[in-house]
């Protein structure tokens, strides 16, 4: 986990111009992933009565929601100037937060969260979370769907379960 988010943190912090830090960071990981993660988790939470977790997760979250606000206004202002350039950086930063998302949440979810206290398992939660909602953000700047998004569809039922095992 440290590696995968080293690596991805690393490069968007210190290699990427401000354009794309603010469409990877808050278009794709804030508004893709993170968000939605901790208001599904925060719910989740709420249902095995993780008052302390819950409450957490939800000021995280409103930190999120401020954050994801700044990254569709500088798509849209991208999309219309360079539509090329703005696929590439939403192909590149979905994929790599796609992958420090699986290993965080995937291993939390199906591997740290006792039987008896889950309710779904992480496929289930990007399904309902990540998939429809980050479709539907995408066609609003006219994007098509990110280059490898069959292949994290399909990742979805063994990925992380390989990052965990190894």
């Amino acid at each position: 986990v440290a590696i995968a988010a080293r690596h991805m943190f690393d490069e968007l912090l210190l290699a990427s111009d401000p354009i794309e830090f603010a469409i990877g960071t808050h278009f794709v990981f804030e508004t893709g992933f993170t968000n939605l993660q901790f208001v599904g988790l925060s719910s989740s939470a709420n249902a095995v009565g993780d008052r302390m977790f819950e409450k957490m997760l939800t000021s995280i979250q409103s930190d999120e929601a401020r954050h994801a606000q700044i990254g569709g206004p500088v798509l849209e202002r991208i999309v219309a100037a360079d539509p090329a350039y703005a696929q590439r950086v939403v192909d590149k930063w979905f994929w790599r937060s796609s992958a420090l998302f699986a290993v965080v949440t995937g291993f939390a979810m199906d591997y740290l969260t006792p039987v008896e206290h889950r309710t779904q398992s992480y496929k289930e939660f990007v399904e309902e979370w990540v998939l429809d909602q980050f479709d539907k953000s995408l066609a609003r700047y006219g994007l098509a769907r990110p280059r490898h998004w069959e292949a994290f569809v399909a990742s979805l039922d063994h990925y992380h379960h390989q990052a965990y095992a190894s």
